[in-house]
């Protein structure tokens, strides 16, 4: 089992490979995952705009919708 998130080291189990390697539901899940850690660990957004995690997800999301595997 990967760990996805530790309250003072951020999220080492998201990594930009495991990202862009995504589908839009693994996609949801990540972006939903760091978005509720906030709520029990606060400075969780902090770590995850500092390792660029939001920024991967969305240029992976821009890569799906390019491919037109993601609708709006």
């Amino acid at each position: 089992m990967i760990m996805l998130f530790t309250i003072k080291g951020g999220f080492p189990g998201l990594t930009p490979e495991k990202i862009s390697a995504a589908d839009i539901k693994e996609l949801r899940g990540m972006l939903t995952f760091i978005i509720r850690a906030e709520r029990f660990s606060d400075g969780s957004w902090a770590h995850a705009a500092k390792d660029k995690l939001f920024y991967y997800i969305l240029k992976r999301l821009d890569e799906l919708y390019k491919k037109k595997e993601v609708r709006h």
